[in-house]
C-alpha cells in the first residue's frame, strides 16, 4: 500500500478557535420513586463514526456505564451538521434516558445558519457537563505537492476548479474555518460536506479529496 494512503500531513495547526464539546439532555421531569437509571441510557452522537465526537461519546458512554450501573449505548445519528441527531433528542421523552453529545457548532452556529432546525437550543436541552476542547487542523494527503500553507494557497489558485477540502458538514465550525481561510487568503478552496469528520479524514487519507479541516483528535486517531 502506498504511503499516501497511510499518512496525512498537517499543513497548518490551530487555524481557528478551539471548539468545546458539551453533554446535554432533554429537561428531566419530576423524579419518580424508582431510582435512576433503571434501564439502558442512549447517548446520541449526531455525526458518523470515526470522528472526535464519536470517539468522545464512546469514552463517555463506557465511563457512565460503569458509574451508573446501567448500560449507556452510543447511537450515531448523522446528517445536516448535527441537526438530525439534535432534533431526535429534542423530541425524545424528557426522562433522562436520552442524552446528546453536542458540539458548539450544532447548538450555537446551526440556529443561525439554518432556517429550520427542528429544535430550540435554550428550551429543548439542559446542560450536564462540558467534556473537552478540540483543536482544528488543516491536513493534506501527503501526495499533494505543497509543503506549507503558502505553497498550498498557490497550488489551490493554480488548480483548475480549485482544491477540495472535506469537513463534518455545512455550517460546521470546521467549514467556517475553511471559508475564513479562503476569504483571508483569497484562495481557491472548495468545500465538500460529509456526515462527520471521520469520513472526511478517511477520504483525505485515501486521496479522494486532497484536504480536510478536522479536529486534531480525528487526524491523529486515523493515522
Amino acid at each position: 500500500m502506498n504511503n499516501a494512503t497511510l499518512h496525512i500531513k498537517k499543513i497548518s495547526a490551530a487555524l481557528f478557535v478551539m471548539t468545546g464539546i458539551a453533554l446535554a439532555s432533554t429537561p428531566a421531569q419530576s423524579q419518580s420513586a424508582q431510582a435512576y437509571p433503571s434501564k439502558t441510557v442512549r447517548l446520541v452522537v449526531p455525526f458518523a463514526p470515526g470522528g472526535v465526537t464519536d470517539t468522545s461519546g464512546r469514552i463517555v458512554a463506557e465511563a457512565l456505564s460503569k458509574r451508573l450501573g446501567q448500560q449507556v449505548i452510543v447511537e450515531n445519528k448523522p446528517g445536516a451538521s448535527g441537526n438530525i441527531g439534535a432534533q431526535q433528542v429534542a423530541n425524545a421523552a424528557p426522562d433522562g434516558y436520552t442524552l446528546f453529545l453536542a458540539l458548539d457548532g450544532t447548538l450555537v452556529i446551526n440556529p443561525h445558519a439554518y432556517s429550520k432546525i427542528g429544535f430550540d437550543t435554550l428550551k429543548d436541552f439542559a446542560p450536564i457537563s462540558k467534556i473537552g476542547n478540540s483543536v482544528i487542523i488543516l491536513a493534506a494527503n501527503p501526495a499533494l505537492k505543497a509543503k506549507n500553507l503558502k505553497e498550498l494557497i498557490a497550488l489551490a489558485n493554480a488548480t483548475p476548479g480549485g482544491l477540495s477540502y472535506g469537513t463534518s458538514g455545512n455550517a460546521s465550525i470546521v467549514h467556517l474555518a475553511g471559508e475564513l481561510l479562503k476569504q483571508q487568503s483569497k484562495s481557491n478552496f472548495v468545500h465538500v460536506a460529509y456526515k462527520g469528520g471521520g469520513p472526511a479524514v478517511a477520504d483525505a487519507l485515501a486521496g479522494h479529496i486532497p484536504l480536510t479541516f478536522a479536529s486534531a483528535a480525528s487526524i491523529l486517531t486515523s493515522t
